[in-house]
C-alpha cells in the first residue's frame, strides 16, 4: 500500500484513475470488473484473514430506484436500497418475499443557504425561511411519513440531541415568516412580492437529478417561499455537479444532505471543507473542538447540545426532516445487517439458506 500511494500527490488523488479502480483493501471479496455506471464485480478473496465467504461472487449494479424495482420483481436482484419508501413499492417488494428493513439515517435533508449571499447573511432571513417552509409536510407528503422534522442536525435517539423544550421548533407560519422579513429584517412586502432596497428578492434553488423526495420538494419550496413574495428559480443538474457548484459557492440555495455517522460536525463549519454554506461561528467551533477531545458520550453531549443550540439558533441552513431508506433482502439472504453507515456490515457471514 505505501508504494503504491507513497509517489502520488494529495492534491491529485481523485485523478489517479489506475488507483481508484484497481484499489488496495482488506476485504473478503476484490474488486475483478468495473464498468463505469453499470456494475462492479468482486470476488471471493480466499485468503481473507477472517474466513471465507460462503457467496462466490456479488455483482453490483448501478440504476436507477425504477430500474432496481423492476429487475427486483423480476427476481434478478438478492439486496438493494429503497430511496423513496413509497408505500405501494414497499409493497410490492413484501408480496414478491423481499424483506424490508428501514435505516433511520443519523444525517440530516436540508437547503444549503450561501451565507456569503448579503440578502441571505442575516439569521432572521433564514429563520423566516423556516417558519414559511411546511416542513412537516414535506414529511407527510413526500416521504411518506418515514422522517422527522429537522431544527437542527441530530435526529431522535441520537445522544447528543437537545430536547424539544430548548429549541425553536419553527413550525409553520408564513404569517410570522412576513412578520419576521418585514418588521425585523424591513423588507417591504408588497402586491405579492418582497422587496429589499426597492428590488425583488429572488434566489435559485439547485437540486439533483435522480433522487425523487429532493425532485418533488423542490416545487414545494419553490410555492411556499413565494407565498411569501420570495421568487425562487428551479435548476436541476447532475448531482457530481451540484456538489461542483456548492464547493465553489456559485450557488444561492440547494438542496443536499448534511452529516456523517460521526455528530461531530465540525468540518461542515467554519473551516470545513464541506462549509457549502459559508458559515463561521468561533463559538461553535471552539464547542465542536471540546467535544473532541472526550472520549465519553455524555461529556461529548455537554458541548453537541449546545452546538446544536446555536445551530437552531442562526439557521446557517435550513434544517428539512431526518428520514428513513429502506433495504430490500431476499427471502433467502442470510446475515445482512444493514447500518447507516453501510450496507455490508459484517459481509462475512452473508450466505444463502
Amino acid at each position: 500500500i505505501g508504494q503504491q500511494l507513497d509517489a502520488v500527490d494529495l492534491a491529485a488523488m481523485t485523478e489517479q484513475a489506475d488507483l481508484m479502480r484497481n484499489p488496495v483493501g482488506t476485504n473478503c471479496f476484490q474488486l475483478t470488473e468495473f464498468q463505469p455506471d453499470e456494475y462492479l464485480i468482486f470476488d471471493r478473496y480466499d485468503d481473507y484473514w477472517g474466513g471465507v465467504s460462503e457467496i462466490d461472487r456479488i455483482i453490483m449494479r448501478i440504476m436507477t430506484a425504477d430500474a432496481s424495482l423492476a429487475a427486483a420483481l423480476n427476481g434478478e436482484l438478492d439486496f438493494g436500497r429503497i430511496s423513496s419508501m413509497n408505500p405501494d413499492d414497499i409493497a410490492m417488494y413484501e408480496e414478491a418475499g423481499f424483506t424490508v428493513e428501514q435505516i433511520y439515517y443519523n444525517s440530516t435533508q436540508m437547503m444549503t443557504v450561501n451565507n456569503s449571499n448579503p440578502l441571505l447573511s442575516d439569521k432572521r432571513v433564514r429563520q423566516a425561511f423556516a417558519y414559511a417552509i411546511d416542513r412537516a409536510g414535506i414529511v407527510e407528503n413526500l416521504v411518506y411519513g418515514y422522517g422527522t422534522v429537522a431544527n437542527q442536525p441530530y435526529r431522535e435517539g441520537l445522544y447528543c440531541r437537545p430536547d424539544d423544550a430548548d429549541m425553536n421548533l419553527y413550525e409553520y407560519n408564513s404569517a410570522e415568516a412576513l412578520r419576521i422579513l418585514t418588521e425585523e429584517v424591513g423588507w417591504e412586502y408588497r402586491d405579492g412580492v418582497m422587496y429589499a432596497d426597492g428590488t425583488p428578492v429572488e434566489f435559485t434553488l439547485i437540486y439533483p437529478e435522480g433522487n425523487v423526495a429532493r425532485m418533488n420538494s423542490a416545487p414545494v419550496i419553490q410555492e411556499q417561499l413565494g407565498e411569501i413574495g420570495i421568487g425562487i428559480e428551479l435548476e436541476i443538474m447532475e448531482f457530481a455537479t451540484l456538489g461542483d457548484r456548492c464547493a465553489a459557492g456559485d450557488f444561492d440555495l440547494a438542496l443536499q444532505a448534511q452529516g456523517p455517522n460521526d455528530p461531530n460536525l465540525r468540518a461542515f463549519y467554519n473551516d470545513g471543507i464541506y462549509n457549502y454554506a459559508q458559515y463561521y461561528n468561533q463559538e461553535l467551533d471552539d464547542l465542536f473542538v471540546e467535544a473532541m477531545r472526550h472520549v465519553d458520550q455524555e461529556e461529548q453531549a455537554t458541548y453537541l447540545k449546545q452546538a446544536a443550540l446555536i445551530l437552531n439558533e442562526d439557521m446557517p441552513s435550513i434544517y428539512l426532516y431526518h428520514w428513513y431508506d429502506g433495504r430490500f433482502v431476499a427471502n433467502d439472504l442470510a446475515g445482512v445487517q444493514c447500518t447507516a453507515l453501510t450496507n455490508f456490515y459484517q459481509l462475512i457471514n452473508w450466505h444463502f439458506e
